[in-house]
Formats: structure tokens, sequence, C-alpha cells
């Protein structure tokens, strides 16, 4: 499987790597769901795409990945950072962004896990 997935305290981090195909985004969905199914008040997430090699997906697999997630409820809005830094994982993430409509989901895109990191963690005003 071309991706790991990592807990922090109050986040997880899904990190991509090598090729990611349909199966991978499914995969990738179940595993955030079982995360998500430990944390009812709500967990953010980072996605990072900056070591994936190939996207070997299409619009097709973009928009289901979203639809499952649009399927999906949250007590409270959820943050979700995307980490893209070349043309087409950046291109992948607005995709997704654009397609993926969920009101208790905010997704940025940032060009560094740095940038991704404060965000998600940051307290509110």
């Amino acid at each position: 499987m071309p991706f790991e997935l990592t807990e922090k305290p109050g986040y997880f981090v899904v990190r991509c790597y090598g090729i990611v195909g349909p199966a991978d985004l499914a995969e990738m969905i179940r595993r955030a769901i079982e995360v998500e199914s430990r944390h009812p008040d709500g967990v953010d997430r980072i996605s990072d795409f900056r070591d994936v090699e190939v996207f070997n997906i299409q619009y097709g697999s973009v928009s289901e990945f979203a639809k499952a997630r649009r399927e999906q409820g949250f007590a409270r809005v959820i943050k979700s950072a995307i980490v893209a830094d070349r043309p087409v994982a950046v291109g992948f993430a607005r995709m997704y962004q654009t397609i993926l409509n969920h009101p208790k989901i905010e997704l940025r895109i940032f060009p560094t896990m740095e940038e991704a990191i404060a965000w998600v963690t940051e307290k509110p005003a």
C-alpha cells in the first residue's frame, strides 16, 4: 500500500508515496473512517502528496473519494490540509477541493508540511 497513516495528538497524517491508484484511495478512506470512529468529536487531518511519483487516478476516482467523504457526518468542522508541492499534485488537490463540497470539512492546500501543521494545530482565537 503506497501510504502510511500516523496518528498525532489532535490530528492524523496520511503520507502517500510511489504510485497511487483508485484502490489506494478506497483504502485511505477505510483507514480514515477507522481513525475517525475513535474520535467522536472529530479529528483533523493532513494528506501529504509530496512523495507521490505517479497519480494513476482519473477524475472519477477523485469524485468517488469526495463522494465518500461527503456521506460522512462530523460533530464539528474538520480541518483537512493537503500538502502538495508539484503542479500535478496541486492539480489533483484542487480538483478534490472543488468537488468535495462538504459543509463540515474546511480544506486548504499548502506547499509545505510545516505550514499544514501550523494551520491544523492552531487554536481558535
